[in-house]
């Protein structure tokens, strides 16, 4: 509902700062999307539903949003990947139970699964709760976290998982290491299979190399 409304604002703006397409019909729309001649009017459109969750220009927003952010800050320490394990949250499905069910232990996997359909939002909201305990407790008071990012996702059968990533305040510049770890595994594949005659810059490139290898966070 929310959405709906959103998108016929967004609409009704599009169509004010855009009079010269108030006129086009569904028809003209269908066949400029069949003839693919629609690359401008959807250039148009999208500069205008970028605050519409899921769609195409949202998603790029997003995405330069998070770029920014490394830009800034650097890129992160750890990625990490949280899928709903729906059926087996005895927690979760402790909210569904009436006192009959309590009475008769009832919790087969027929059950798990019938509440799990009957009630998406619930476990929508069970699954975004233990999300956020997740970086409060662990990512910011555990691991000391610097900044967090992560995006909800749906799987076919309508599951929802979450991808992230963040960076820890005792980040030692992983990437940078990883830069200068390879270059010295590289270097000293070259002076192993190389005569070289002077073997002074490798030798420099192969030390740093083994001390970013070793650095621990």
């Amino acid at each position: 509902m929310i959405q709906r409304k959103r998108i016929l604002q967004q609409s009704g703006i599009f169509l004010k700062q855009n009079p010269g397409e108030t006129h086009l019909t569904i028809d003209e729309l269908r066949e400029m999307a069949a003839s693919n001649n629609a690359s401008v009017f959807m250039s148009k459109v999208s500069r205008y539903v970028g605050n519409i969750a899921g769609t195409n220009a949202y998603w790029n927003r997003v995405r330069e949003e998070l770029k920014a952010i490394i830009t800034s800050v650097g890129a992160p320490t750890l990625f990490f990947t949280f899928s709903s394990a729906d059926m087996h949250w005895p927690e979760l499905h402790a909210l569904f139970k009436t006192d009959i069910d309590n009475e008769l232990g009832n919790s087969t996997s027929d059950v798990r699964r019938q509440n799990v359909i009957n009630n998406p939002h619930v476990v929508d909201w069970f699954f975004t709760q233990r999300l956020e305990s997740f970086v409060k407790h662990w990512l910011y008071d555990t691991l000391c976290a610097k900044w967090h990012w992560f995006r909800y996702e749906y799987q076919g059968r309508g599951s929802i998982h979450c991808h992230g990533a963040a960076k820890l305040n005792n980040d030692p510049g992983l990437c940078q290491l990883t830069q200068t770890a390879l270059k010295g595994f590289l270097a000293q594949k070259f002076k192993d299979e190389n005569y070289c005659s002077d073997t002074t810059e490798l030798d420099q490139d192969i030390e740093a190399g083994q001390k970013a290898a070793d650095t621990v966070c």
